[in-house]
């Protein structure tokens, strides 16, 4: 059993955001608690790996910030005996809530329902990607799930810049909401939208869980109404969706004097002979767009020539989800002519 988030109260998604401050629930606080060497946002974007080392160690640690951040950081499971020693008001609406279930096959072990991930001071509820059981370690993810904010996630928040005077903020494929839930508070009007009614559920909750005034709806940038934004932001799946959106689904959305920052992983093929070839080459709309290209340096989702050559992926590459998947992953490479991999955002402008 997953959180059903619609079945949820705004009050309560606002109640349970004041007993997270008063827990002090932030990543950093699990960074310190643990002596963790890397940085914050590392630990986001790895925080499988925390879990798998260093779950038992934090259930050795007492107070109410370790139990929540075992549950709803690391996916682990607690005895009932621990959820009685948070504040029984907290207690009661993890369970009315059924942020927290019983184990299955045993009632004084419990589980989240979700994850809830704290970034700069804003907290985002989403599905679990894994769970991680003392004794296993069991992987979650499916098509329909909500994505924790994660690693293409921060470099797109990253690379956003404010457009001079601009008041208005779409969220494009908006997931969680990570977007515009910490970049774009102050502006005037925040929307957003995505495909899929799960996900949209989740950006609503977290709009309550953050006290920001936000409209998110399910649809698709086909069909999303032409209603123009000074600002547009897209974390895009896959390099074919975001060309895809900046050829054709662009030009409704964006006002003029504003842009549009999309983020994406591509392969620059070995006859171009940078990354801005690479997106010139891919641009057919009628747009008439100016684009400057950002290429992330030190990301996951790079594989430089040199690493082409080597024929092995780098160390903590999130390009294959699994180890079994590499030479497989590196064959395809080779017969697309692939010359080298990157992340990109593209700042993207009316001429």
């Amino acid at each position: 059993m997953e959180i059903d988030v619609e079945s949820v109260s705004p009050r309560d998604w606002e109640e349970l955001a004041v007993h997270l401050r008063d827990s002090g629930y932030a990543t950093r606080r699990l960074k310190e608690i643990l002596d963790l060497p890397d940085s914050v946002p590392e630990i986001i974007k790895n925080i499988g790996r925390y879990s798998l080392f260093h779950n038992d160690e934090l259930a050795e640690i007492e107070g109410p910030f370790p139990v929540l951040a075992r549950l709803f950081m690391l996916c682990g499971h607690v005895s009932a005996a621990e959820i009685d020693t948070l504040d029984p008001s907290l207690a009661q609406l993890l369970r009315r809530t059924k942020l927290i279930v019983a184990v299955e096959g045993d009632a004084q072990l419990l589980r989240a329902t979700a994850v809830l991930t704290e970034i700069q001071g804003r907290i985002f509820l989403s599905d679990r990607l894994f769970e991680n059981t003392g004794t296993d370690f069991l992987v979650h993810a499916t098509p329909q799930s909500c994505m924790p904010p994660h690693a293409s996630s921060l470099e797109l928040l990253d690379a956003l810049r404010r457009p001079a005077g601009a008041t208005s903020f779409l969220d494009v494929g908006c997931g969680s909401g990570c977007q515009s839930l910490l970049f774009a508070t102050d502006y005037a009007r925040i929307a957003g939208f995505d495909p899929g009614t799960r996900q949209v559920a989740f950006a609503r909750a977290n709009a309550h869980l953050n006290g920001v005034d936000a409209e998110y709806v399910v649809d698709r940038w086909e069909t999303f109404p032409p209603e123009r934004f000074d600002h547009v932001a897209f974390n895009s799946p896959d390099p074919r969706v975001a060309f895809d959106f900046i050829n054709a689904g662009l030009d409704h959305v964006l006002a003029d004097g504003g842009y549009a920052q999309v983020w994406l992983s591509g392969e620059r093929l070995a006859p171009e002979r940078d990354w801005a070839e690479h997106v010139a080459r891919r641009l057919t709309g009628p747009g008439d767009w100016r684009i400057d290209v950002l290429v992330h340096t030190d990301s996951p989702f790079a594989l430089t020539p040199h690493d082409l050559a080597a024929g092995a992926l780098p160390e903590g590459t999130l390009l294959v989800d699994h180890p079994a998947k590499e030479q497989e992953y590196l064959d395809g490479l080779r017969e697309r002519g692939a010359a080298e991999v990157s992340s990109l955002t593209l700042t993207i402008s009316r001429r």
